[in-house]
């Protein structure tokens, strides 16, 4: 079958071996689709700082090898070919999306899409684990718009994590996908006034789309200005979701006193900040990339229930040998929200 690999900062079309029969909660699924994330555009730019990082945070469940090269795609949706003896919540036929793991024989488990042994999403076959972070679509739900769950669920926790009090605004910078789910999780739980900060035309739409109050152009005006124009008296709460270097420290001198930064990107590589500035300023910081069921259950039924439109996210539809075009489209997001892989198609 055929797989997405990247190696060496490049992606190759490979064929490999047929999957065998699941085995124990194991099920055997097909991919229907795979969104393209830009975390994944951030790995291949910056394979061995990612490597570097996740072997300090402690966790081996998303190493590999890269001279074997890692087999791209995480956020999925699935149909269930068959399932081992003990699997749970699945059976054949079933639709299905979350973020995935599967365990070996070896008892190693490894995140789907972050492995040099098994398949992700770019793929036409995948192993998965039950029960895991992986839920049946609710019914009549749309299969494709299940590929934004992850970053959907990324805003969800993000947000909670955040826990904003009554009335104080919120400011979300960089809004492709996972700065969309954000907006749309300050409108679930009833946040704001919402403050959207983007320099693409196309995702400051998919903004107030999605709930914002207020959305800024950068390349005109400052997110400030924005939040001034909301009227809110209240400290804010920014959400970072930009991937930019030196971003944290120029947060710490823009912010205003008494503000939470919830940083959601990150950077691989290290990236100064200035603490003494964020003590004199009484700022408060938190990462947050966490994932639950309680997340994985609100957003599908959201997107179940339509209550977040994520169709317009859909830039494009591709096939396994254009994924590395895709990639290049991603990095000049201009004209790109969410690019979305079907494997099945294009032989």
């Amino acid at each position: 079958m055929r797989v997405v690999v990247g190696i060496e900062g490049r992606l190759e079309i490979r064929d490999i071996p047929e999957l065998g029969a699941p085995t124990g909660s194991q099920i055997l699924v097909e991919t229907v689709a795979c969104g393209i994330c830009g975390s994944d555009v951030h790995l291949m730019d910056h394979t061995e700082a990612y490597l570097g990082c996740a072997r300090d945070s402690g966790s081996t469940a998303m190493i590999f090898d890269p001279a074997r090269g890692v087999m791209l795609g995480h956020c999925f949706v699935f149909r269930v070919l068959a399932a081992g003896p003990d699997a749970v919540g699945f059976a054949p036929g079933d639709l299905g999306a979350g973020l995935g793991t599967v365990t070996g024989a070896d008892g190693h488990t490894s995140v789907v899409g972050f492995s040099d042994t098994y398949p992700g999403g770019y793929a036409e076959r995948m192993l998965l684990s039950t029960p895991g972070l992986v839920a049946r679509l609710p019914d009549g739900m749309d299969p494709l718009h299940a590929v934004f769950v992850e970053p959907l669920i990324v805003g969800e926790m993000s947000v909670r994590t955040a826990a904003i009090p009554d009335g104080a605004p919120a400011v979300v910078l960089g809004t492709g996908q996972v700065g969309l789910g954000i907006v749309a999780a300050l409108r679930r739980h009833g946040r704001g006034p919402v403050v959207a900060a983007e320099p693409t035309e196309l995702r400051r739409a998919a903004a107030l789309a999605a709930g914002a109050d207020i959305v800024v152009d950068v390349h005109t005006r400052s997110w400030l200005d924005g939040l001034a124009e909301s009227g809110a008296t209240l400290p804010p709460t920014v959400f970072d979701t930009t991937g930019i270097a030196g971003m944290l420290a120029r947060l710490f001198t823009e912010v205003p006193r008494h503000s939470h930064i919830v940083e959601v990107s990150g950077q691989y590589d290290p990236d100064p900040i200035r603490t003494g500035l964020a003590v004199k300023k009484n700022l408060r910081l938190t990462f947050s990339a966490s994932a639950d069921p309680a997340a994985l259950r609100t957003v599908l039924a959201a997107l179940a229930a339509r209550e977040v439109d994520v169709e317009p996210w859909i830039t494009r539809r591709v096939t396994l040998d254009e994924v590395p075009a895709a990639f290049d489209d991603l990095r000049a997001p201009d004209k790109t929200i969410g690019i979305v892989v079907e494997p099945g198609k294009g032989r």
